[in-house]
């Protein structure tokens, strides 16, 4: 198309059916062009904000690096310019207008046990009453508990935690700063270990040199986003897909599937 540049081929609709892009065109000339384009994005921009959000909890301790995963996993560095709300004294909620997601963000788990215990009754409280709620789009569709990998240690009360909040929610548990010998000796160690988790996923978020001044670049972050994606409700996929900004190919595979159906529905 010499207005919005969609190559002339055959794109398959979302029930399976192709139509070549010439047809598409023919069927849709009246409206086609800049028109059509702009109508397509206004369309589409519509169709978004109607998302439902996808509710996502990050709990971990602090210096394992949350933040950052945020960061480099979903759009506009959410863990920075997003809103954070405090919902109870060691929780808060991370959401942006426009971005179809809230984040609960923990903190404190490295405190005395006693502040343990609060904050893990502070965590299994908020699941309990949001589903309460009889809501869903307020419901957590998944948890993702976070180690530092290069501590290469896991704590009795986290295991016991992961098989607590996996009653009730679906558990990754993400390994971050996991690079080297050991840190992935220590994947293994759990793996080994039959944790309540959906899956164990290693991750390197940043960009980082270690101690033999090698660069280790980002991976790990597209296979999360992907196992995240095959375990949310199917009412959450495309707020998910929405909001994360690493599985470029998702993002345009969903936004080819809409257009290509209202397109030819024109």
């Amino acid at each position: 198309c010499e207005h919005c540049g969609a190559k002339i081929g055959t794109w398959q609709t979302p029930d399976g059916k192709k139509v070549s892009a010439s047809r598409m065109y023919n069927t849709s000339k009246k409206k086609h062009g800049k028109a059509l384009c702009i109508d397509c994005v206004n369309k589409l921009k519509n169709e978004n904000e109607k998302l439902k959000p996808v509710n996502i909890m990050i709990i971990g301790k602090t210096g394992v690096g949350k933040s950052t995963l945020i960061n480099n996993v979903f759009r506009e560095k959410l863990a920075e310019t997003g809103m954070g709300e405090p919902v109870t004294q060691h929780l808060r909620k991370i959401s942006k207008k426009g971005i179809p997601i809230n984040i609960y963000d923990t903190k404190g788990l490295e405190l005395k046990s006693e502040t343990q215990e609060e904050i893990t009754e502070e965590i299994e409280g908020k699941i309990e009453e949001l589903y309460l709620s009889r809501n869903e789009e307020v419901y957590i569709h998944v948890i993702w508990y976070c180690i530092n990998a290069q501590s290469k240690r896991i704590e009795d009360l986290e295991i016991e935690l992961m098989t607590k909040f996996s009653k009730k929610v679906p558990v990754i548990l993400v390994l971050t700063q996991c690079y080297g010998k050991d840190a992935k000796e220590f994947k293994s160690l759990l793996e080994n270990k039959n944790l309540n988790v959906k899956a164990i996923q290693a991750v390197v978020a940043e960009e980082v040199e270690n101690d033999d001044d090698l660069i280790i670049k980002p991976n790990g972050l597209i296979e999360l986003v992907d196992r995240t994606y095959q375990i949310l409700p199917e009412a959450v996929k495309k707020s998910f897909t929405n909001a994360q900004k690493v599985n470029i190919d998702k993002k345009a595979e969903d936004a080819l599937a809409w257009s290509t159906a209202y397109i030819t529905g024109s």
